[in-house]
């Protein structure tokens, strides 16, 4: 199955191929995935070709036309790196219960703190 980007199959040549390739691969990894037959959205923090960060710039509303244009600042948990993202996705479904999570994973209850530790810093230097 060819990977896609925006609805666009990728070349399998050249860094915006590697990149989607290396994060997909990272999630797999990592069990962040609920299965091999997902339809994966990717949310790109980097530019795929000098490595800086991306901003949002421009929303707009498909069905009347409407756009925005300018800084946009997306909400902190958008801003969290993809894994941090799907870790705080997890523990929502799960209602909170860390206990569950860690079983799903397959990972130790204190690992998952270690995580989850790491993810509350993230928020909290987001917030600065």
């Amino acid at each position: 199955m060819p990977l896609t980007f925006a609805g666009t199959a990728l070349n399998r040549k050249g860094r915006a191929y590697d990149d989607l390739k290396q994060v997909l691969n990272k999630m797999k990894k990592n069990r962040l995935n609920f299965s091999h037959n997902i339809n994966y959205n990717i949310r790109m923090h980097h530019c795929i070709n000098c490595g800086g960060s991306l901003e949002v710039t421009k929303v707009a509303c498909p069905t009347c036309r409407l756009s925005f244009a300018g800084q946009l600042q997306l909400p902190r948990l958008a801003r969290l790196n993809p894994d941090e993202q799907a870790l705080a996705e997890r523990i929502l479904l799960a209602g909170g219960n860390l206990k569950q999570v860690a079983a799903d994973l397959e990972i130790s209850y204190p690992t998952l703190r270690k995580r989850v530790d790491g993810m509350i810093s993230a928020l909290e230097a987001l917030r600065r």
